[in-house]
Formats: structure tokens, C-alpha cells, sequence
């Protein structure tokens, strides 16, 4: 609309997918006001709004309305997370309930040590069911339920539940939602998943790196694993992690399984892994014009002594089978950290100091024993809580 005088303004809504109705909007100053009738309880009500000025000149909001309209979800008891997240198949991805102060529920799935003052509630373990807090006063434990009051915002493209006004525990050790598996090419930017499961506990299986540093000089410690159906970028962004622009997870590296929040940052959808524990099997192998090995090896563990994760690195000459296998004082196995057959290489594998049971164990002394056909060594470690 120009700066001539405003002709006339329309409400158009639509209940359920139904046709547009059309309410004249009445002026009241410079200001027009149209009411869409009081709908029943999960109505889905879209709209937007046309006008016209004395001189024929037509606009239209949102421009565009193949792509995005103007909604809301009719909820008695206020809306679900699902409410908040579902784009309802609009390209436009941001929440229809922006700006919109209300109350939600859900599984704390993050640890405040994970990252500082965010953390993530899921009220499901599916699709469009978690949703990003933002919250520097209240210290949630993982695993338990709670319900939180708020306002619902857009934070560069990521839709987040901020400044939070009211904070309870319903049910304290409720217990996290298992990840959901996905392959990487559904999470990733050209993939038809990834808006749906922002914010959601993820995991991917059997994945390789192929490529440590997708930013090229620009390192924002970030890489790519692929399972095969194409490539998502991974953003190592846990505290114990964050900032290190090493290559850890170099190229050709294997990973058996990452876990991590659904994310959306820099034009990219990726994959958040909470901590250490996220990154289960990570292996590497031998690449093209590495030296052949020769003998077996198993090297001492680093950093030893650890609190939070340690790496440990052996050899194989042949291709065969071994296991690689943590043992307390006692000689009782904790965790078999690797059981699997391999070619002639070398391996790097992480401990998150957890048992098979998933367990944090205690501190003290342990040892690790790598075990093939006609090997077997065995080394010392220190873990401290």
C-alpha cells in the first residue's frame, strides 16, 4: 500500500482446510480490525490479510501465501510442542505461534552442562516433539519431566522457547526418550526431514566422515558423516568440545553410531551431539599411501589419567577378528568397547568411562585388553569422577 488512503482491508481465514472466508476488516483510524469466529477445540485456522488504497494499488500479507500464511491451533489447554513446531507443509518454517506466551511440557533431554543456559524437552519420541529452552536461571536435570512457561520465539531460523517465567518438575527421573533413527541424507539441508526433527534426540548408524572441514579455511569446527544416503554436517558444540578446530574425526573415519539434537544454523541443518558419549565406535582405519603395518600394537590410552573420555589407539597386521575389552580391579568386565573383524590398520577408540550397562563407573583403576587370534596385550588406565 502506497501513502495515498487506504480503501479497504480484508481478513481472509480458512478453518480446517476449508475455502478462504472473507471478513471486511473495519477501520478505526489508521488502524483496521476484522474477528475470525470462536472455533472448536484442534481447529486449524490459517489467514492473511489483502488491502487496497483509493488509487487501485493491491498488497497482500504475507506476499506469498503458496508458501506461507498466517496460523493458529485452537487448544483448551494451550498447545503441544507439536502445536508450535508443525509447519502444516508451508515452505516457510518459522512458528505459527510467534511471539505467543504459553505453557509447555516435556522430558528435559540435555544436561545444563551440555550446553550453558539452553536445553532441549521433547513430549514424544517422533517428529516435531522437541523444541530448544532457553533459559539462564532455572538448572533442569536430564530425565525429568517438567513444565515450563514462556514465549515462544524465531533465533536465526530455529524456532526456541525463551524467557521463561515460570519453571516446575512434574515427574522427577521420568526418564529421556530414546533417539530416533534417521538416515543422514532426511536431516540434512536438502532432505525432507530436517525442519521436522529440529530440537528432536536423533541418531545415525554406521556413518564415515568424508569431510573434516566442509567450512574449508573457514573452520567452525564442523564435518560431514554420510551413511551412504548423502552427507549431514555435524557442529561439535558441547561444552567439553566446543571451540576445538582439530581434526579429530579426520577423513575416512568410521563411527558406529551419533547421537545429537536435530539443529539449524548458518543455513544448514546438522546434528548437535550432547557430549562424548554421542560419539559411539569411532574408528580409523587405514587409508590410501599410510605405511602397512607390520605388527600388532596396542598403545597407552590419552589422556590418562581422564574424567570424561579417553582415546585409545592399536594396530592389527592381518585381517582377522579381535575384541578390545575394559576390566576393573577384579578382572570383571566393564565394556566391550570394540568386537568386530577388521583389516590390517590402525584403530582409535574412544571410552566414555561407562559401563555395558550405560553407567558411569567409578573411580579408580582399570585395564583395557585388546585380544586377536594370536595376540593379546593388556594396559593400565586411571579414571577420576
Amino acid at each position: 500500500i502506497d501513502n495515498v488512503t487506504v480503501a479497504g482491508a480484508i481478513l481472509h481465514y480458512s478453518v480446517d482446510w476449508g475455502t478462504f472466508v472473507e471478513l471486511a476488516m473495519i477501520a478505526s483510524r489508521t488502524v483496521y480490525n476484522a474477528q475470525i469466529p470462536v472455533q472448536p477445540n484442534n481447529s486449524y485456522v490459517r489467514y492473511f490479510i489483502s488491502a487496497v488504497d483509493n488509487a487501485g494499488d493491491f498488497s497482500q500479507m504475507p506476499g506469498d501465501t503458496s508458501g506461507r500464511v498466517y496460523y493458529y491451533v485452537v487448544k483448551d489447554d494451550g498447545p503441544s510442542i507439536k502445536d508450535i513446531q508443525y509447519t502444516w507443509g508451508y515452505t516457510y518454517e518459522g512458528s505459527g505461534f510467534r511471539d505467543f506466551a504459553t505453557t509447555l511440557e516435556g522430558v528435559v533431554m540435555t544436561d545444563t552442562m551440555d550446553w550453558t543456559n539452553n536445553y532441549y524437552i521433547q513430549e514424544k519420541d517422533s517428529m516435531w516433539s522437541g523444541i530448544w529452552v532457553y533459559d539462564n536461571v532455572n538448572r533442569p536435570n536430564k530425565g525429568d519431566w517438567i513444565r515450563i512457561a514462556g514465549t515462544v520465539e524465531e533465533n536465526y531460523g530455529v524456532t526456541r522457547f525463551s524467557s521463561i517465567t515460570d519453571y516446575q518438575v512434574i515427574t522427577p527421573d521420568y526418564g529421556v526418550f530414546d533417539p530416533v533413527t534417521v538416515s543422514t541424507e532426511e536431516v540434512s539441508t536438502s532432505g525432507e526431514n530436517g525442519e521436522a526433527y529440529e530440537s528432536v534426540l536423533i541418531q545415525v548408524l554406521n556413518v564415515t566422515v568424508t569431510n573434516p572441514f566442509p567450512d574449508g579455511s573457514g573452520n567452525f569446527g564442523e564435518f560431514l558423516i554420510d551413511d551412504g544416503t548423502g552427507g549431514v554436517r555435524v557442529d561439535d558444540a558441547f561444552s567439553s568440545f566446543d571451540g576445538n578446530l582439530d581434526t579429530t574425526y579426520k577423513l575416512n573415519h568410521t563411527i558406529e553410531k551419533l547421537i545429537g539434537m536435530g539443529y539449524y544454523s548458518y543455513s544448514d541443518y546438522k546434528i548437535l551431539p550432547r557430549g562424548y558419549d554421542d560419539i559411539i565406535g569411532h574408528v580409523t582405519g587405514l587409508k590410501t599411501g599410510d605405511p602397512v603395518i607390520q605388527k600388532y600394537r596396542l598403545d597407552q590410552n590419552y589422556p590418562n589419567p581422564f574424567n570424561n573420555a579417553t582415546a585409545i589407539r592399536f594396530a592389527v597386521a592381518t585381517a582377522e577378528p579381535v575384541t578390545l575389552i575394559i576390566y576393573n580391579i577384579l578382572g570383571q568386565p566393564v565394556q566391550t568397547l570394540f568386537n568386530s573383524a577388521v583389516t590390517p590398520g590402525a584403530y582409535d577408540i574412544f571410552w566414555n568411562g561407562k559401563d555395558n550397562s550405560g553407567n558411569t563407573v567409578s573411580t579408580g583403576i582399570y585395564f583395557y585388553q585388546l585380544q586377536g587370534k594370536e595376540f593379546s596385550q593388556t594396559r593400565k588406565m586411571l579414571f577420576i569422577k
